[in-house]
């Protein structure tokens, strides 16, 4: 070592701070690789904490330290070489860039926590792991094991294709939008361009929205293929740290996961696929609030790999990407089989002669021949209604009082089949609360008068299963949500029971629209369709548009035809009528002038800046003071009128597991001013980071809620 600089390192630790940790290295040391974990001392910790070497400290920052304050030396280097490819480094810090997330929080949740955590527990262990480590040699995995008769491919899935391999073979950047149809064959398209580009020495990556679908592509994969290694949060930490490692060190060509799986350390990847690539689940929505559907096409370009988004209803923002020429189309007009598309009914609820004095209210007659006559030919039927729950709003007839969760702004909904004791009171069912999981006795009484008069109102899942049960008894009912979805394996037997026709009914909310595929499936009945066109968001549109389409395409995917009822208070609503008519171009088109007229993506970014604190005074004073900051950016002249504020203000749900959130949007009209804009704000913002006030950045929100 030729001088006292290079004792010195950044350090990369768990914790929320914006900028490395400079520590000293032990004398006749050598200097870590970047990307290898190092033991170091923290204040206020009686452990060693786990941090990433992020290579030698700037001298001129090491002059400007004070004299009188101490740099600590660190314990010791775990790795003998990085635990993650550099190109994977450097994705990291573009993603914690680009959504303003400090840079060991990203790596944190990027990372398993056997590998990289700030918990007592995940230290220890990697503390035990590293005094016995010994590397084991890599293997070379048989990748291919193609079925001699794999189904043979339509003309369309060929042009598709023969388009993906020729970008496969170039091995440069290649985003492509995959717009098929439901029941069209994507998946064989995924397949198949898997194996051609495992054939170059390439890796792949195929990402999917939710748990739900996971299953059933792994299988389909897996039927084709050795050594696919699975990404979800229903795995053990054991599991994850193994698929984790059988990617990093080679051991696997196809890894397929959720959304996390984009943080995969694999090497030498030559294809990504997003499938349901409009999906908002592929967007976090606490802490690290990225999207990896965009982060996919981020670091395909990084790895110059060909990417494919996959949709029968494309993102607004995808589908203009096409047009503007950022994405090559690749299309599937048609679908597989005999079935077709499915024939549509609207029911207008407001339709008094549809009314029958005899059924619930939600089913009304033309609902209930259409379930009755697809039970009758040995046929199954899905009931979509996107709440959960028994009823949906609770209240006194005789005061007005309301059951409200007494930590958020939002009611309770009554879950009557679940029993259980809370406070020692048994009781018949349970209040819960949908946000922060409060849950409550569903006592007989009011509160506030001590009457018996307590109604509930409105429809949940749970409801319209035992009310289905009472008038069709000899059917085999179950649900699919979040209250019955309990476990993976709870997930997959639903799942496998109505693949197999064991169910005849299958009740759900919109985990059932995430791609399945039920050959005997031949009734949809979609419930209170409105109510996704009432949320106060820009893409409420687009989202009630995809949901309607996509539940809709779950019928007659087999050889039988299918039927789709909608039931609506607004049969004449435009994009129902769009979605009804599988015609995605004129939905578009309607969408993208509204956009447009009113500044919204694509053509203006956003960014959302949320604030929230247990003191309502204390949150909103923090939002007016970065307020005054962000107004001084704004007047800039490198903005020049391009930068729209609104707020703060109250955020649409105020106040959420006792926290009042507020926040502030943004607007800019470039993506490289919005880029300059994070730069300026977020260090300004960053500073009110600080006491019981939470600020958190959320760069291009897929809800405003």
């Amino acid at each position: 070592m030729k001088d006292n600089y290079s004792k010195y390192i950044n350090v990369i630790l768990p914790i929320p701070v914006d900028a490395p940790l400079i520590y000293k290295l032990p004398e006749n040391s050598d200097i870590p690789q970047k990307g290898c974990r190092v033991l170091v001392p923290l204040k206020g910790r009686k452990i060693p904490a786990v941090g990433i070497s992020f290579g030698l400290s700037d001298p001129k920052i090491i002059n400007n330290i004070s004299q009188g304050i101490e740099i600590k030396t660190l314990y010791n280097i775990i790795d003998d070489k990085p635990i993650i490819p550099i190109s994977f480094v450097d994705f990291i810090e573009w993603a914690s860039k680009y959504y303003c997330h400090p840079l060991g929080m990203v790596f944190e949740e990027a990372l398993p926590s056997d590998v990289f955590s700030s918990t007592k527990k995940a230290i220890d262990k990697i503390i035990k792991s590293f005094e016995k480590n010994k590397e084991k040699k890599d293997i070379t995995p048989d990748f291919i094991k193609w079925i001699e008769n794999p189904p043979l491919l339509t003309d369309e899935q060929k042009i598709c294709l023969e388009k993906v391999d020729q970008t496969l073979s170039k091995k440069k950047f290649s985003p492509f939008l995959l717009f098929g149809v439901t029941g069209s064959g994507k998946t064989e398209v995924y397949i198949n361009a898997v194996k051609r580009c495992i054939e170059t020495k390439k890796n792949a990556l195929v990402m999917v929205p939710e748990i739900a679908m996971t299953s059933q592509i792994v299988s389909r994969f897996m039927n084709r293929f050795n050594n696919v290694a699975v990404f979800h949060s229903g795995l053990t930490n054991p599991q994850k740290l193994s698929s984790w490692n059988n990617a990093r060190k080679g051991n696997t060509s196809i890894v397929i996961g959720t959304r996390s799986s984009i943080f995969t350390p694999m090497q030498n990847i030559g294809l990504i696929i997003v499938d349901e690539e409009h999906d908002p689940s592929y967007k976090q929505d606490h802490g690290f609030r990225y999207n990896a559907r965009d982060l996919a096409i981020v670091r395909a370009q990084k790895e110059n790999a060909t990417v494919i988004l996959g949709s029968a209803t494309p993102s607004i923002s995808s589908n203009y990407n096409v047009l503007v020429g950022k994405y090559s189309l690749i299309s599937l007009t048609k679908r597989i089989g005999k079935g077709g598309f499915p024939s549509v009914t609207i029911v207008d609820k407001k339709n008094i002669s549809e009314k029958n004095d005899t059924l619930p209210y939600w089913l009304n007659q033309t609902t209930y021949d259409s379930i009755n006559e697809t039970l009758e030919n040995k046929e199954q039927v899905l009931i979509f209604l996107n709440k959960r729950g028994f009823a949906t709003y609770i209240f006194c007839e005789d005061c007005g009082f309301v059951f409200t969760c007494s930590n958020c702004s939002v009611t309770y909904t009554w879950h009557k089949s679940i029993n259980k004791k809370i406070k020692n009171i048994e009781t018949e069912g349970v209040l819960r609360c949908h946000y922060c999981g409060d849950e409550k006795p569903s006592l007989p009484l009011c509160p506030r008068c001590k009457s018996l008069t307590i109604k509930s109102t409105g429809y949940g899942t749970e409801r319209i299963m035992m009310e289905l049960t009472g008038i069709f008894p000899k059917a085999i009912i179950d649900r699919l949500d979040r209250d019955v979805i309990t476990s993976k394996n709870r997930l997959e037997n639903v799942l496998d029971k109505f693949r197999n026709k064991e169910t005849d009914i299958l009740i759900g909310t919109q985990m059932v629209t995430k791609g399945h595929d039920f050959p005997n499936l031949t009734l949809v009945c979609i419930l209170m369709a409105d109510f996704s066109f009432n949320l106060p968001e820009f893409n409420a549109s687009e989202k009630a548009f995809q949901l309607i389409s996509q539940v809709s395409g779950r019928s007659g995917r087999g050889e039988k035809p299918g039927k789709v009822i909608i039931q609506t208070y607004n049969p004449n609503n435009q994009v129902i009528n769009f979605a009804i008519n599988q015609n995605y171009n004129d939905f578009y088109n309607f969408e993208i002038t509204k956009r447009k007229k009113y500044g919204y993506p694509p053509f203006e970014k956003i960014l959302l800046i949320l604030f929230s604190g247990k003191s309502e005074p204390a949150v909103k004073k923090i939002a007016l003071d970065s307020l005054i900051e962000i107004e001084k950016i704004k007047k800039m002249d490198i903005f020049n009128d391009s930068m729209t504020l609104f707020g703060p203000s109250p955020s649409p749900i105020n106040r959420i597991d006792n926290r009042f959130r507020w926040q502030i949007m943004i607007k800019v009209m470039s993506n490289n001013l919005f880029l300059r804009s994070l730069d300026m704000i977020y260090p300004k913002i960053s500073k009110f980071k600080k006491g019981s006030v939470r600020v958190e950045f959320d760069i291009d929100p897929v809800s405003m809620l």
